[in-house]
């Protein structure tokens, strides 16, 4: 069980001759999740993010000579709410430990610390991709992430998928992602609300597949010299937090842009409220507290700009 940091903690560190302490929980690599995720502002006096969509108007009717035009009305659609989420964890040092550390171990502490932090938010940033096809993680229109009768808010019966079920990444699935991005409609299920693929994320496993689709100039699967039309289209991301690592199949996700709800992008965000360590001395015994916390909402507002297949 963990407890405080004494002089018994680092015991060979402090009774041998050491040419070198290390730790492998190091940060050395920059954090992946905000090259993809939005980073929607959340009101420092508010626990919860919230959005609401406007249905829009219908395609417009044929008017008669000398007639006025036919009426319509816009409306309220879907309220999205994430609540924040505060993470913490902290290490205590004895006063005895903190003066008697003769290999400076103890200055090491809030840089691993540090470490933890950042790879906490990649774990739950990611999971958002990991959950993609749970029945039980569910967007605030009832329906996973990735799904095949995504209904609209204004007119339900009008539904639509980004969800290509377990199909592998081919030159032939690729386009037919594409081939969903354009052609998801609007909340009132009359209008198209096109995304341009920007972005494909897929776990690490899967790297050599996903470079020969998009890196061969001609068909990768066979030698009849056909031009591969998704050569170069999108930009991958290999994704280690993506739990399908090497043992497939292997999920993959096209998603678009980054921007606000409602515009040429997709729609989920990990959102950090504040980030933040401290340290203090307790009175009572002298012990060195050091803690690190970050409060921090996240999730998906709707479907559009993402599309997802589980692979084969």
């Amino acid at each position: 069980m963990a407890s405080f940091h004494n002089t018994s903690t680092f015991y060979q560190a402090s009774t041998k001759v050491l040419q070198h302490i290390y730790s492998e929980s190091a940060p050395f690599n920059p954090l992946q999740y905000p090259k993809i995720f939005n980073d929607y502002p959340i009101e420092m006096a508010r626990k919860y993010l919230q959005m609401l969509s406007i249905v829009g108007f219908g395609t417009l009717k044929a008017k008669t000579e000398g007639q006025s035009a036919a009426i319509d009305a816009a409306s309220e659609g879907q309220e999205f709410m994430a609540a924040c989420t505060t993470y913490a964890l902290k290490y205590i040092v004895s006063e005895e430990m903190n003066i008697e550390d003769a290999q400076k171990i103890i200055p090491k502490l809030p840089g691993l610390l540090r470490y933890s932090s950042d790879q906490t938010k990649e774990f739950i940033a990611w999971n958002i991709f990991n959950f993609a096809f749970n029945a039980n993680q569910l967007l605030a229109n009832g329906y996973p992430l990735c799904a095949t009768n995504i209904p609209v808010t204004g007119n339900p019966a009008v539904t639509f998928t980004n969800s290509l079920g377990n199909t592998a990444l081919t030159v032939e699935s690729l386009m037919a992602m594409y081939s969903l991005f354009a052609v998801m409609p609007d909340d009132r299920g009359q209008l198209l609300t096109s995304r341009t693929p920007m972005s494909l994320i897929y776990p690490v496993g899967y790297h050599q597949t996903v470079v020969e689709n998009l890196s061969s100039y001609f068909y990768p699967s066979d030698d009849s010299n056909r031009v591969n039309a998704i050569a170069g289209t999108i930009k991958p991301y290999p994704i280690p937090y993506l739990t399908a690592n090497f043992n497939g199949p292997f999920p993959w996700f096209v998603l678009a842009g980054k921007g606000l709800p409602g515009s040429n992008c997709h729609e989920s965000f990990f959102s950090v409220k504040w980030d933040k360590q401290r340290s203090w001395v307790s009175q009572e015994t002298q012990a060195l507290n050091h803690e690190t916390e970050f409060r921090a909402a996240w999730g998906t507002v709707n479907q559009r700009g993402t599309g997802g297949s589980q692979g084969a």
